[in-house]
């Protein structure tokens, strides 16, 4: 590949993450073992058997990708192409429970020559949850790495529905609401969100899309993310426009604290480079409440549970 091709791939790297209440073992077996390969592998639709899986540098991964619904057969019948087929991978990486590389070999397109394309797949182990980061290389062309990426994502949900039934037998929480809060930031999204995480118990970051070099927003940043705070679920994105806007003390986010040493660390981590609105004080409707915009311009209303 030339210079400029090369550099053109790099740019074109699409990253997607996830982050489960697993262990970084679990995650490891369902890329690395015919069974767990088997249980997720393939868009919503489609199904793998595996014929070949060596989880080593330069061992081979062969299976059959097979269209498993008769709407995907017919889908497939009418793009004049197989109900399954073969596809030969090798293993490119491998540093067990941490991280892997496997190149695939694309040779099942018309007219297009065989090649390999290379996916990378990091696990980022944190207390009691992994962070799964995978980076797909590009294809031959701009509308088949988007539909790649597609692909892959749909099979994500197997995984995502996996771990939340998981969750929930786990630590049973009431349903999500009928309504998700979203963030909207100009290029600090992640980091706002990584920061709320850290302050609030029983939280992480459960998703995050990135824009590609092809825009609209800047590279890296954030299309989409969810997140949970204490339980609740929450959005963010980065707008890729600017606006004349920006967050209003109208919406707060409200956290109930079981005790005042919650409510003043909460309320001194989040001040800290923001404004204070109400300072933490008591007040006739709460022994312990305190009012802020952090350094974000989010606003939160900060109290002891009633």
């Amino acid at each position: 590949m030339s210079d400029d091709k090369t550099a053109a791939a790099v740019r074109a790297r699409v990253v997607i993450e996830r982050t489960y209440k697993a262990q970084a073992e679990e995650l490891w077996d369902l890329w690395t073992t015919k069974k767990g390969f088997e249980s997720w592998w393939g868009p919503q639709g489609f199904r793998v058997e595996v014929h070949s899986l060596e989880a080593r540098v330069g061992g081979r991964l062969h299976y059959d990708m097979i269209a498993d619904t008769p709407e995907m057969v017919e889908a497939m019948r009418r793009m004049g192409r197989p109900p399954s087929h073969v596809t030969r991978a090798r293993f490119v990486e491998v540093k067990p429970h941490q991280h892997l590389a496997i190149a695939h070999v694309i040779d099942f397109l018309p007219g297009v020559e065989p090649y390999e394309s290379a996916m990378r797949v990091d696990l980022l182990a944190s207390r009691d949850h992994v962070r799964m980061v995978v980076t797909l290389e590009p294809m031959h062309d701009e509308d088949f790495t988007k539909m790649s990426t597609l692909g892959f994502s749909s099979q994500l949900t197997k995984l995502d529905k996996r771990f939340e039934r998981r969750a929930e037998a786990i630590e049973p929480t009431s349903p999500l609401p009928a309504a998700t809060p979203v963030l909207m930031f100009e290029g600090q999204a992640e980091a706002a969100m990584t920061w709320y995480v850290s302050l609030l118990r029983n939280s992480a970051i459960r998703s995050i899309e990135r824009y590609g070099a092809g825009g609209p927003g800047k590279e890296g940043s954030v299309v989409q993310a969810r997140f949970t705070l204490n339980g609740r679920e929450f959005m963010c994105i980065d707008s890729p426009v600017k606006h004349q806007f920006t967050f209003t003390p109208a919406i707060s986010v409200l956290v109930e604290c079981e005790s005042e040493a919650e409510v003043e660390r909460l309320f001194g981590a989040l001040s800290a480079g923001g404004k204070v609105l109400m300072p933490l004080d008591t007040y006739p409707f709460s022994k312990k409440f305190g009012w802020l915009a952090d350094k974000y311009g989010v606003s939160w209303q900060l109290g002891l549970c009633p």
